[in-house]
């Protein structure tokens, strides 16, 4: 079967660069209307805070232009696992245990970020010298204790795996409601839905398994976000291994 179409991943960056500098002009302009309107100065930073939002809004938007005209691949597929055959299907050996770890420039950016946030704000006397500034000192204190956690928290759980799978069943973090990691064992999964996200060039970035009871209410949604791709199929493979799949791929006929 012939691919699809796609974008060129040049021509996608570049309309996505021209996009976000013509939302940037817009929102200067906009900026700049509400300052006369209002008669007073906005913070010289307002315009930064909404550099991110720009990149995210004007990424979409171009997705979803090409998606229009049929050159963007970017969705969502999903394979449903379950018991309803008596034997895995075999993609990992008996007893193996299957780990995952986040990758290494995110558990540094959460170390280093951790600590420099936490010096800073530990600083805050020197930026709020005055008595009557005392609620905003407190407040980055605090900030600097929460940061502070965060920085131990990451030292000591450098080495612990982000989810693993085993004979008994799957230790994850969910993403939802508290990112704790929480045990679900084999015997209380009936359904795993395995959804892929894919780029506007049809690339795999994601991969989220939720499982299921019986009854289809959801035991935890697997946060595997900033795990490295390889190790998420891997993890998905042990999944596999447990689950197999009740309904039938196409591609299997």
């Amino acid at each position: 079967m012939e691919e699809p179409e796609t974008v060129p991943k040049w021509l996608f960056h570049t309309v996505v660069g021209v996009v976000s500098m013509g939302f940037a002009a817009l929102g200067m302009v906009l900026l700049i209307g509400v300052e006369l309107a209002l008669g007073v100065r906005l913070p010289g930073g307002t315009m930064g805070g909404f550099v991110l939002p720009n990149m995210i809004v004007s990424y979409l938007a171009v997705d979803r232009l090409f998606k229009h005209f049929g050159l963007s691949r970017s969705g969502q597929t999903v394979e449903v696992r379950g018991r309803a055959a008596p034997e895995p299907e075999g993609y990992v050996e008996p007893g193996e245990v299957t780990e995952v770890h986040l990758s290494a420039g995110t558990k540094w950016g959460a170390l280093v970020g951790c600590l420099v946030v936490a010096a800073f704000m530990a600083c805050s006397p020197l930026y709020f010298p005055e008595a009557g500034q005392w609620i905003w000192r407190w407040m980055c204190l605090g900030m600097c204790g929460v940061m502070s956690i965060g920085f131990v928290e990451t030292w000591f759980d450098w080495n612990t795996p982000w989810a693993r799978a085993d004979a008994d069943g799957i230790t994850a973090v969910p993403m939802k409601p508290i990112p704790w990691r929480r045990f679900v064992p084999w015997t209380d999964i009936a359904i795993c839905e395995i959804s892929t996200i894919h780029n506007p060039f049809g690339e795999p970035v994601l991969i989220r398994p939720t499982l299921k009871r019986k009854d289809g209410k959801t035991l935890m949604v697997v946060n595997l976000s900033q795990v490295p791709l390889e190790d998420q199929q891997r993890l998905v493979r042990a999944i596999q291994a447990n689950l197999p799949k009740i309904q039938l791929d196409p591609w299997d006929f």
